[in-house]
């Protein structure tokens, strides 16, 4: 996890705290806490436009494979929310705190959608609501290419990508990068 990253955790922990106060007492935060909430609101925004500018080059690098089932739910869940936090907040049901949320959706969002991404160093996969796994390529024993799924062998692991998991081009340029690594 890069630092960024880490921090970003923490202040979405601190806005959402921040939040839940303002809900509570809608009138009783004095105006530097509020400024306060909007610095770490636009720090978050930051972290988010740094998450998606990664998430991008490592796209165009051919290093990302975007995993399609977990990542349209997750998109949906943001599609979702993000009106539906405007909308609240647009017609006075939820209070000012409501936009303080709006970085916290859109980092978090970012930070779990499903993928595979394979760089120089590192394989790394997050495949469902869980942490995401990476393995130093060194640690990668063995890959089996098959036709409906990929197997990789490691050290007291092993992990499988369904083909159902990727879209038919992402499949054959994961299967290319992982065979090299099975060699």
């Amino acid at each position: 996890m890069y630092p960024y990253q880490r921090i970003a955790h923490i202040l979405s922990v601190i806005l959402l705290l921040a939040v839940a106060y303002l809900v509570v007492y809608p009138t009783g935060a004095p105006g530097w806490f509020l400024t306060s909430c909007w610095v770490l609101a636009g720090a978050l925004f930051a972290a988010w436009g740094v998450e998606g500018w990664r998430l991008i080059r490592q796209l165009r690098a051919g290093q990302l494979f975007v995993v399609r089932n977990i990542t349209f739910y997750v998109t949906l869940a943001t599609l979702i929310l993000l009106p539906t936090v405007l909308i609240g907040s647009g017609t006075g049901g939820f209070g000012p705190a409501t936009y303080l949320l709006l970085p916290i959706i859109l980092f978090q969002g970012t930070r779990n959608l499903g993928r595979v991404v394979i760089d120089r160093v590192a394989v790394f996969f997050k495949l469902g609501a869980a942490p995401g796994v990476a393995l130093p390529r060194y640690a990668i024993e063995r890959v089996s290419l098959e036709e409906d799924r990929i197997l990789i062998f490691a050290a007291e692991r092993e992990i499988t990508l369904p083909r159902r998991y990727f879209y038919p081009r992402q499949w054959a340029g994961l299967r290319e990068k992982l065979g090299i690594l099975g060699e």
